[in-house]
Formats: structure tokens, sequence, C-alpha cells
């Protein structure tokens, strides 16, 4: 299998030769039990999911929906959605849950309604992946869930085999 960089700011995201989008990087990847917090602080501030921030225990699975969220922000817009340089700064505006664009990108409003939902500050009130794969704005994508859950067995560095 073949990967090219999507943008090179978004060093881990990468294109298998059918487009689809592979996330790589899994240094800190662990196993959580379902319901276990994790208090691990890791990955770039840019997408830490406000929780992280306040080194509070948290959620991988709503976490990691957060990470996706600045994720789709910057492949919609080319811009981060919060400036990290002043992590408190970023912060308040992550907690007030202002989510600016750029004036010159025109997103439509489903667009702009899945990514709020999925930067909404408070875990339990942002979005499940199936609420995702549900939204307006991926209504006519055809997509395919995996059927069984990673095992510790199939996390390797074969590029093969990432998800």
């Amino acid at each position: 299998m073949h990967f090219r960089q999507l943008i090179e700011a978004m060093k881990n995201i990468l294109l298998d030769s059918c487009e689809n989008v592979k996330i790589t990087d899994f240094g800190f990847a662990r196993l959580l039990k379902i319901g276990e917090k994790s208090k691990t602080f890791c990955g770039s501030r840019a997408y830490l999911a406000p929780e992280i921030i306040r080194a509070q225990p948290y959620d991988g699975y709503q976490s990691d929906i957060w990470s996706a969220g600045v994720v789709l922000y910057v492949m919609i817009t080319g811009m981060m959605p919060y400036d990290d340089r002043n992590v408190q700064k970023m912060l308040e505006r992550q907690l007030q849950h202002r989510i600016i664009y750029p004036q010159a990108t025109k997103i439509s409003v489903d667009a702009k309604r899945l990514i709020f939902d999925i930067l909404h500050p408070i875990p339990h009130r942002r979005l499940t992946i199936e609420q995702v794969i549900q939204s307006k704005w991926l209504a006519n994508v055809k997509y395919r869930m995996l059927d069984q859950a990673i095992s510790n067995d199939s996390l390797t560095s074969d590029s093969e085999n990432i998800i």
C-alpha cells in the first residue's frame, strides 16, 4: 500500500491509494477498558480536548472525537481552530465554545454544525462517532466501519495495517 502526505502541517494524516484517510503515530496509544478514564497527558496542544489541558481524567473516545474535529476544521479551512501559542487563552476560547471561521472560506452550515458539535467543551455533550457518521454533512458519504474492536495484536508498525 502506498501513502502520500495529506498536508505537511498535519504530518500524521495520510491518504492511501484509494483516497482513504489514515491516521498514524500511535506512540502513546493504549487500550482502555469500557468506561475507564485516562490520566495520561500527551499529544500536540492544538489538538487536545479541554479536559486533557485541565489535567482531568478523560474518556479517550470523547477526547479522540475532539481531536478529529480539530483535524476536520483544519482540512476545511487550512487553519487551526484555536491558537495554541497561549494555552490559557486557547483553553478559555475552547470553554466558551467559540469557533471562528476565516471569512474568505465558504463552509456549509452542515459542516459548521458538525464541527461545532464535535468541538463541544463538555465531553458528554460532544458527538459520538455514530452521531458524526449520521450528521447531515456526512449523510451521502459511503463509509465502512470496522467489524471488530482493535486488539493488542493488531497494533503494528506495518503501514498496511494502519487503520
